[in-house]
C-alpha cells in the first residue's frame, strides 16, 4: 500500500506540472481474457484516487497478454 501511495503522490506531482502520464499494468489470472474489464476498473480506481484533475487518453494501449497500459493527461484550465 506504501508504494501505491508513494506512485500516486509522483503522478499528481507529474500531472500538476501539465505532463502527461503512462501506467503500466500487469494483467494476472483472469484479468488477462477479460482486460476491457480490467481496463475499465483501474480507471474507476485511479480516478478515485487522483479526482477530477484527469483525463484518459482514449488508446490504452496493450502490449501482449499481459499488460495494459493507461496514459493520464491532466485537465486544460
Amino acid at each position: 500500500q506504501h508504494d501505491i501511495d508513494v506512485k500516486m503522490r509522483k503522478v499528481k506531482e507529474f500531472l500538476g506540472r501539465g505532463d502527461k502520464v503512462k501506467f503500466g499494468i500487469e494483467l494476472k489470472g483472469r484479468e488477462k481474457s477479460r482486460d476491457s474489464h480490467f481496463r475499465q476498473d483501474a480507471k474507476d480506481k485511479i480516478a478515485i484516487v487522483l479526482g477530477e484533475e484527469i483525463l484518459f487518453d482514449k488508446n490504452s494501449i496493450k502490449e501482449g497478454e499481459k499488460e495494459v497500459f493507461l496514459i493520464l493527461e491532466p485537465k486544460k484550465k
